[in-house]
């Protein structure tokens, strides 16, 4: 099975590390980026399977979803709630 390429907005720097690492625990291969400026500058010309946005900033969030939405209707947007490493 190939690794799916997926996108990681985090919203919330102090949960940056740890939600990647559980994204990656999981077999994802992450592009992690900080917040809506982060997701705005990054190119999505790579074959991204989805993009998984962190569970802060509500606001934020809901405006990243929708512009995703509008100029990537191809790529599924899924918001999360808080991800964690299972021991």
């Amino acid at each position: 099975m190939a690794v799916q390429k997926i996108i990681y907005v985090c919203f919330d720097f102090s949960k940056l590390v740890s939600s990647e690492l559980a994204l990656l625990e999981m077999g994802y291969d992450v592009t992690t980026v900080l917040g809506t400026d982060g997701v705005l500058a990054l190119s999505l010309d790579c074959d991204y399977s989805k993009v998984i946005l962190g569970d802060s900033a509500v606001e934020d969030r809901e405006y990243v979803e929708q512009w995703l939405k509008g100029n990537y209707p191809d790529i599924p947007v899924i918001p999360m709630c808080d991800l964690q490493i299972q021991s």
